[in-house]
C-alpha cells in the first residue's frame, strides 16, 4: 500500500517538473526562431500544429492518469475503496 502510493507521489513529482521541458520542445518544433522573431514553420499544416500544441496537455493528463491509478490500486489494496 505504501509502495503504489509512494510511487504515484514520485511519479507525479517527476512529471510535474517535466511538464515545462516538454511545453518548451513543444513550442520549439512548432516555430521557428531567428533574431528577428519567432514564426510558424510553413512546413506544418495548421492540424498537425494544433496536435502538437495539444501534447502537453495529454502528457499532464498522463502523468495525472499514472498518478492516480496507482493511489486507488494502493488504496484497494489497503481496503480502503
Amino acid at each position: 500500500m505504501l509502495g503504489n502510493l509512494l510511487g504515484g507521489f514520485i511519479i507525479v513529482l517527476v512529471g510535474v517538473n517535466l511538464i515545462p521541458t516538454v511545453a518548451d520542445s513543444v513550442v520549439g518544433a512548432n516555430t521557428q526562431c531567428y533574431t528577428t522573431g519567432c514564426r510558424n514553420i510553413s512546413s506544418v499544416s495548421p492540424a498537425a500544429g494544433t496536435l502538437l500544441g495539444l501534447t502537453t496537455i495529454f502528457f499532464a493528463l498522463g502523468i495525472m492518469a499514472a498518478g492516480v491509478s496507482l493511489a486507488v490500486g494502493g488504496l484497494r489494496n489497503a481496503g480502503l475503496v
